[in-house]
C-alpha cells in the first residue's frame, strides 16, 4: 500500500501528538515502580482456606460420649453443662 505524502500541517500534528505521548508517559509511574501499598500486599498472598468442622465427628465430642458410656463422667453434671451450653446459644442467636 503506497503511503501517502503528508502535509506540513499533519507533520506538524502528529509532532504535537507525539510530544503529548512523551509527556504524558513521563508523568505516569512506570509498571512495576509504583510503591506496593496494603491491598497489593494482600493480593499477593495466597488464597485463604476457611473449613467448617462439624462438632458432631469432632474426636472431642466421640471421646466425651464414650467417656460417659463408659461412667466416667455423671450425668447429671453433663445434663447441667449442656443445659447450660443450650441457654447460652439461645441468647447469641437471639441477638444477631
Amino acid at each position: 500500500m503506497a503511503t501517502k505524502k503528508l502535509t506540513a500541517s499533519q507533520r506538524k500534528q502528529l509532532a504535537t501528538l507525539e510530544s503529548v505521548l512523551t509527556r504524558l508517559q513521563s508523568l505516569a509511574p512506570s509498571a512495576g515502580t509504583q510503591e506496593r501499598d496494603a491491598i497489593d500486599a494482600e493480593l499477593a498472598r495466597p488464597g485463604r482456606k476457611t473449613s467448617v468442622a462439624g462438632l458432631r465427628e469432632s474426636p472431642v465430642i466421640e471421646n466425651f460420649r464414650t467417656e460417659l458410656r463408659d461412667g466416667m463422667i455423671r450425668v447429671d453434671s453433663v445434663h447441667q453443662l449442656l443445659g447450660l451450653v443450650d441457654q447460652v446459644l439461645g441468647l447469641v442467636l437471639a441477638a444477631r
